[in-house]
């Protein structure tokens, strides 16, 4: 997960998508390569319209003996352009190659690989994005291998778009589809496609989406930010005494880079044994040639966790603790190989840190809705497509949901799966719709950071009461039963107040909704109060 976190991977693989229940067909192959070359279509149509340069490859892996299958599949696409002569088509086999020069370049113009054997290991090609695996049953080592091909991201970044950031596997290979969920667990779940009911096709809100052309994010600003909030946080005065506070409070000074690895035997493979293994620390020295990556993958998993670039954020590091960057304003000063270890121990920490440093609340000034954001209108999606599992003994259809044939098991987190549940048995609640991600056709609010930095915040649920009323929740963490918080979202605050201005704004209601054991409580008072015992806090019976 931090892998995927970090945008190197991407955040899911999904089976089989678009392929229709209990379909007759005439040709197996043929319809899988139709579904092949209409997702590649759609990636990179949606990568030329956001100005994203790479073309999406698709492997087919095939059978080992299958030179019939090969000429099939030549056919079929060279009936669709896709051919050796317009360099379209290639294929890598041990007795014959065609096209394969720079075919791992991104915007390398090959978009069909035909591949039936493990190509070596050093292998990689960020672009390819769709699997086709022909039915036969193959070496469980080769299978996962092949699928990793297909989970990098080309740019090391995830887009904040659902076609972009996932991957995609099309196979008629039950006993290969069953091998993939077992290795990927939930990250590899069924999918359905969903249509929206006919009596909410015409349901209207208003969404707010980010303003690119006014998003002046200031790197000045964000410095004296982070400067701020070192000094205060850790009350630090002088760069002599600055490292033993920070030593104190936690941040790792070894020279050295230091990893945690688990040391011991299992006969299973699996995360419990893991977690309970002997834990050992291994030590290397820093080299600035061979850990330069590392250096940058530890900025980069930073800077994309406050919404800024690379080239923003390295700066503003040397100059707070590096001691070769003249600026005024420094918090220590540590040698070249002294902060390359001092980053990349501290990633996590630096994370959380800088994160709650340029993330504090801002007043949601009413006067820079025109700056930093645009209206436009937002409807129900005509079709949905949703993550769930099939085999979940609990699977049924909510009836309540906006789309035909909602399964209950889509994939959610608990306080979300105790709302839905009771939305399905509440009186009071005439539909609901589950909002998605990082997407243009899903609803969204806008709000700011310290730094104006723009945000873009999609609630969870809309909702619609029995009284007429509209309403927008979002759900969190709860409290355990001790009374210790649940919820991990720093930026709760900037939802909080950007939801209520919204719903103020268009006159709906609104709430964020978060559980504590099996009862579930609701706020929309003026001020976000985390304490659940607040009298902010209502039973949701009482209001919905």
């Amino acid at each position: 997960m931090e892998v995927i976190n970090s945008g190197l991977i991407t955040k899911s693989l999904y089976i089989n998508q678009g392929i229709e229940n209990n379909i007759l067909l005439d040709d197996e192959i043929e319809y899988l390569l139709k579904l092949a070359i209409e997702k590649r279509r759609a990636i990179r149509n949606t990568c030329t319209e956001n100005g994203i340069n790479y073309n999406p490859l698709v492997i087919i892996q095939l059978p080992s003996m299958s030179e019939d299958l090969i000429e099939k599949i030549e056919n079929y696409l060279n009936e669709q352009g896709f051919t050796y002569d317009n360099g379209l088509l290639a294929i890598w086999l041990a007795d014959r190659k065609e096209n394969i020069e720079d075919i791992s370049n991104n915007d390398s113009k090959q978009c069909f690989l035909i591949m039936k054997q493990a190509i070596s290991t050093g292998w990689d090609c960020p672009r390819a994005k769709v699997l086709v695996k022909i039915r036969e049953n193959m070496h469980e080592d080769f299978e996962i291998q092949t699928l990793g091909r297909i989970r990098r991201m080309p740019e090391g970044i995830h887009y904040g778009n659902e076609l972009l950031d996932n991957c995609y596997l099309y196979t008629f290979d039950d006993e290969y589809t069953e091998t993939v969920k077992h290795e990927l667990g939930r990250q590899a779940s069924n999918v359905k496609s969903l249509f929206v009911r006919d009596e909410y096709r015409n349901f209207k809100l208003y969404k707010e989406v980010k303003n690119t052309e006014a998003d002046n994010f200031a790197p000045r600003e964000a410095f004296y930010a982070i400067y701020e909030y070192y000094c205060k946080q850790y009350n630090l005065e002088t760069i002599e005494e600055n490292k033993e506070k920070l030593a104190k409070a936690g941040y790792n000074f070894n020279q050295n880079i230091t990893n945690e690895v688990v040391q011991g035997n299992a006969v299973e493979l699996n995360k419990k044994n893991f977690i309970n293994s002997e834990k050992i620390q291994i030590q290397s020295t820093v080299d600035t040639y061979k850990n330069g990556l590392d250096l940058r993958h530890s900025i980069n998993v930073i800077a994309s966790r406050i919404g800024m670039v690379y080239q923003y954020l390295s700066p503003i590091l040397q100059r707070l603790f590096l001691g070769n960057a003249a600026f005024p304003q420094k918090i220590l000063k540590l040698s070249k190989k002294e902060f390359y270890s001092f980053i990349i121990n501290n990633e996590r920490k630096l994370e959380y840190d800088i994160l709650d440093a340029v993330i504090q609340k801002r007043e949601q000034k009413a006067k820079l809705q025109k700056e930093f954001k645009k209206i436009e209108e937002f409807r129900f999606p005509e079709r949905i497509t949703v993550k769930y599992n099939k085999k979940d003994k609990s699977l049924e259809e909510m009836s309540k949901n906006v789309y035909y044939g909602y399964p209950s098991t889509t994939i959610k987190s608990q306080s979300e799966t105790k709302f839905e549940k009771y939305c399905e048995q509440s009186s009071k609640i005439k539909y609901w719709y589950k909002n998605g991600e990082s997407s243009k056709e899903f609803f969204s609010i806008i709000y700011l950071d310290k730094l104006n930095k723009a945000w873009t915040f999609y609630p969870d649920y809309i909702i619609g009461d029995t009284k007429g009323n509209t309403w927008i929740i979002e759900t969190k963490g709860g409290e355990d039963a001790y009374g210790n918080s649940k919820n991990i979202d720093i930026k709760i605050e900037n939802k909080y107040e950007s939801l209520k201005e919204y719903a103020k704004k268009y006159n709906l209601k609104w709430g964020f909704i978060r559980d504590i054991e099996d009862d579930i409580f609701i706020s929309f008072a003026d001020e976000y109060k985390d304490d659940m015992k607040n009298k902010s806090w209502i039973n949701v019976k009482e209001i919905l």
